[in-house]
């Protein structure tokens, strides 16, 4: 019987750690640990300044909330796709929400011209592209070990 129990508290004790290594999207602690590094990197690929940061990251996080009611907006519609509306109004509800997020971001860019110069809202967008890619390899990586 001890040695059940032993050998129990060592298994748990070898699986803990690993549940950790494994990137998980929806895991709050992850998220937070990727936005941390996103404000950092975009702060240092745009090179802002501290006013300049006072003005962008307001006008960043309102925008983010927008795409994240969109995106939610979207996973609604298509688990109601596949409970029981058609795909056809489904996708009419896809269009609208694409449409919308491109208006948002049509939105997002003017303000971000009105706030900072072009050559930052130029680092801005070559920035976003770069971290998404950083991202999408780093988590490739970690799911091939």
């Amino acid at each position: 019987m001890k040695t059940h129990i032993i050998l129990l508290i060592l298994l748990a004790g070898m699986v803990a750690p690993l549940k950790g290594q494994v990137f998980d999207p929806d895991n709050l602690e992850g998220r937070e640990r990727i936005a941390t590094f996103k404000v950092g990197f975009l702060t240092r690929k745009m090179d802002l300044t501290r006013k300049e940061a006072q003005v962008f990251w307001p006008v960043y996080y309102e925008y983010e909330a927008k795409k994240d009611k969109i995106t939610e907006a979207k996973e609604k519609a298509l688990q109601k796709v596949k409970e029981d509306e058609s795909f056809k109004e489904f996708l009419k509800i896809e269009f609208q929400l694409e449409q919308a997020k491109l208006e948002s971001k049509s939105e997002f860019y003017g303000k971000l011209f009105e706030i900072l110069p072009e050559h930052k809202v130029k680092a801005y967008y070559q920035a976003e592209r770069e971290f998404k890619r950083k991202l999408l390899k780093i988590i490739s990586e970690r799911r091939r070990k």
